[in-house]
């Protein structure tokens, strides 16, 4: 009698490598909002050309083929970076964030996107990269809780960002407070502290536990390994 084995391989912690260009707190900081609004508008205009080419070249293959968009989304996800990546005293992140979400909306990929950039910055606390680079990592995630603050009662996805930098575990490394009260005076709660406050807060104790499914629960999250491009 033949016994036929069937392996089921599962990957515990799959690794994703994504190449993310790092920006300056305090180089996006002193740019005007026509300059910072024209960077946007830039990265843009080159996910609508990818788009456009990706969608050419699918349509010459099969004319009902789906094509490849993860070249767009790159470049909108990007241009969600560099609005986050600086303190948001003038209410710059407003401003700028509208024509982003319409474009990253329309491949239903906002939250994702929102959500990746987190899990980026929380992982780049912990890289050996110039303290300017972390600090700025940091102003990303508390850009992103003061944005998403107002949806965290009604939205799962909004829910699913706050829970991951709350369980994260994401602190401010002592250099990176030092580097922010020496540049500007700026105060430093460990952005998991933040998350916690804030979900307390906002949402009842029933709701304060993140709804994981099966597989979730049973090999936890999906590790991000990244390769920076300073700038």
């Amino acid at each position: 009698m033949k016994i036929i084995l069937l392996t089921l391989c599962f990957l515990v912690s799959p690794i994703f490598q994504s190449e993310a260009k790092l920006y300056k707190y305090n180089e996006l900081e002193i740019k005007s909002y026509d300059e910072l609004s024209q960077l946007v508008k830039d990265l843009i205009q080159k996910a609508e050309l990818v788009d456009v080419k990706n969608q050419k070249e699918a349509e010459a293959i099969d004319e009902m083929a789906n094509y490849d968009t993860t070249e767009s989304i790159d470049y909108l996800k990007e241009a969600l970076r560099l609005i986050f990546s600086r303190p948001n005293k003038d209410n710059m992140v407003e401003k700028l964030i509208p024509e982003v979400r319409s474009e990253l909306i329309s491949y239903s990929a906002y939250y994702d996107s929102i959500y990746d950039l987190v899990v980026e910055a929380v992982a780049g606390l912990n890289q050996k990269i110039p303290v300017v680079y972390k600090s700025t990592y940091i102003f990303v995630l508390e850009n992103v809780m003061s944005e998403f603050r107002p949806q965290l009662k009604t939205s799962d996805e909004v829910k699913k960002i706050f829970f991951y930098i709350r369980d994260s575990g994401a602190s401010v490394p002592e250099d990176v407070r030092l580097d922010r009260k020496l540049r500007s005076m700026f105060k430093s709660q460990d952005p998991s502290d933040t998350a916690k406050a804030i979900i307390d807060k906002e949402l009842p104790k029933t709701e304060r536990k993140e709804k994981k499914g099966f597989w979730e629960r049973l090999f936890g999250n999906s590790r991000l390994i990244f390769n920076y491009q300073i700038i």
